[in-house]
């Protein structure tokens, strides 16, 4: 009864793990058989932040990719406003083109690193 009292709900959670497609974390957002209502469709590739996001019973699947909209569109404005100004990149979206490049490729820490090395994408000099 104090629990019922005290208002708390069953915190559920959904991971998306790094290096799914958009189409794929819908699915997985479908599937998340506590949320409520339609997704919509897909947003586009690199809209959708991979983290675990907690929810409630009831809670709507669109307010749920909402979020991970949002969580993305802060994560790449920080890392934007704290690039290195010599990177060849004129967009947040290259930006972000590239770091899942380098995530997709990278199957050991010595492989990210050595991809993800800023001297790797300077202009050649002609």
């Amino acid at each position: 009864m104090e629990i019922i009292a005290s208002g708390k709900t069953v915190k559920h959670r959904l991971t998306i793990p790094e290096g799914l497609t958009s189409a794929e974390i819908s699915a997985l957002v479908e599937a998340a058989a506590a949320l409520d209502g339609d997704p919509g469709p897909p947003p586009a590739e690199g809209e959708l932040l991979a983290e675990t996001y907690l929810y409630e019973y009831g809670d709507r699947r669109k307010d749920v990719v909402d979020r991970m909209q949002r969580g993305m569109a802060r994560a790449l404005a920080e890392v934007w406003a704290e690039r290195r100004p010599d990177l060849p990149f004129t967009t947040p979206r290259e930006l972000l083109i590239l770091a899942s490049l380098v995530e997709k490729e990278a199957s050991r820490q010595y492989d990210f690193d050595r991809l993800a090395e800023p001297s790797q994408f300077a202009p050649v000099q002609t």
